[in-house]
């Protein structure tokens, strides 16, 4: 039983790191058009030296559940790319240290379009050069249904 849920949690995880390290030029063309252009040279490396390259940021505050997933998403990157698997750092997005990141947000006041249990993702450039995917919500249980996404 405990494998079948790992193996779920790493297909489910697997499917939000592709969307990570595959979107074209961190979710937009560069060119101030709509228009999606993919640059493979323009993602960065999921692990660099046997060292995870992205960060996964959970809001100081986070509780069991939402530590645990954003664990399970670094031990799916490690698995998915063989590097060392690291621990989820707490804190805003100025933590970022890394090229690319996963950035969890909770805001109760997020769009009321969410809904309770509702989420939102969005990609972007955080200077100098990081590619930060945002999940967005207004709770714990709405943030791991966008980390599972």
């Amino acid at each position: 039983m405990e494998f079948h849920m790992r193996f779920k949690s790493f297909l489910l995880i697997l499917s939000l790191s592709l969307s990570i390290f595959t979107t074209p030029s961190a979710c937009s063309s560069g060119n101030g058009s709509d228009e999606v252009v993919f640059d493979p040279q323009a993602a960065p490396a999921l692990a660099l030296n046997g060292q995870l390259n992205v960060d996964v940021l959970i809001p100081e505050d986070s509780g069991a559940g939402l530590q645990a997933a954003a664990q399970d998403m670094l031990d799916a990157f490690s698995a998915i790319s063989g590097a060392e698997s690291a621990q989820p750092l707490r804190g805003g997005v100025e933590a970022v240290a890394k090229p690319a990141a996963v950035y969890v947000k909770i805001d109760a006041d997020a769009g009321a379009e969410l809904g309770e249990q509702g989420y939102s993702l969005a990609c972007g450039i955080q200077e100098p050069q990081k590619k930060v995917l945002a999940i967005t919500a207004r709770n714990e249980t709405a943030a791991l249904y966008g980390i599972y996404h």
